[in-house]
Parts: C-alpha cells; sequence; structure tokens
C-alpha cells in the first residue's frame, strides 16, 4: 500500500476569519443564555411576612366581625371571617359573596391593590379590604 500525502496549505487570513466567526457564535450563544434564562430574583427570596395567622376587628353595623388572614413567609394563603353569625349574613346578604370575591383576587394577586368591588356592594367589600389590610400590616416584617 503506497500512501499519498495530501498537504493542504491554509492562509493566515483564512484561519483568522473561521476564528471570529467562531467568537461570534460563542459571544451570541452566551447573550441568548443570559437573556433567556430565568433570573432569581432577590424579591422572591425575602421574607415578606412572619409566618402565621392574623386577625382584625371590622364593625359591619352594630356587630364586629374578624377577618382572618393566614400567611406564610412569602404568600397570603387563606382569607376568612370570624364570627359570621345567620343575623348578619340576613342584614348583609352579600357579606359572604364579597368576602370569597375579594379573597380569591387577594390570593391571585398576592396584593390587595387594584381589587375590584361591585357597585353593589361597595361598602361591604371596602370593609372587608380594610381589615384584610389591617391584618397584613400585623403580619408585615419591620
Amino acid at each position: 500500500m503506497e500512501s499519498n500525502p495530501k498537504i493542504v496549505i491554509l492562509q493566515l487570513k483564512e484561519i483568522i476569519t473561521v476564528l471570529l466567526v467562531i467568537l461570534a457564535a460563542i459571544l451570541l450563544l452566551v447573550l441568548f443564555l443570559y437573556i433567556f434564562l430565568p433570573k432569581n430574583d432577590d424579591k422572591n427570596t425575602e421574607q415578606a411576612y412572619n409566618p402565621g395567622t392574623y386577625t382584625s376587628s371590622v364593625d359591619i353595623g352594630a356587630t364586629t366581625l374578624e377577618v382572618v388572614v393566614s400567611v406564610d413567609s412569602n404568600h397570603i394563603k387563606d382569607i376568612s371571617i370570624k364570627n359570621l353569625s345567620e343575623a348578619v349574613t340576613t342584614i348583609y346578604p352579600l357579606l359572604k359573596t364579597s368576602l370569597d370575591d375579594i379573597s380569591r383576587q387577594v390570593i391571585e394577586t398576592q396584593s390587595t391593590e387594584n381589587i375590584y368591588c361591585g357597585e353593589d356592594n361597595l361598602y361591604t367589600s371596602t370593609v372587608i379590604l380594610t381589615g384584610i389590610n389591617c391584618a397584613l400590616d400585623k403580619a408585615k416584617l419591620p
């Protein structure tokens, strides 16, 4: 077997061009990774609340109700009303539905701002939101 050596001649200009194209491709890849990979936000890792259940008293007519808000270190977990009697729900029939609607919105958005309240239950919703805000103020870290 005879071997026929082949000689490859590369010019310096071609080598430099290939290296620059490879370098540009690597830089472009790093840029895409930096832009599109998820970032670890410091906001999500910081503790916003003392975990626990907090209450706030609200007056509706002659009755005092307890708004109960449960939180963990970063999230609002549950909102309910304690001391809700049949007499109160008879006088304020929209109380339970308003609470359910507001608590769903607050838990979804994790905020009491920009909560939609219908015009037919504006007073009830305002009282509930005031109670939630007072309970969250107790839960917030100093």
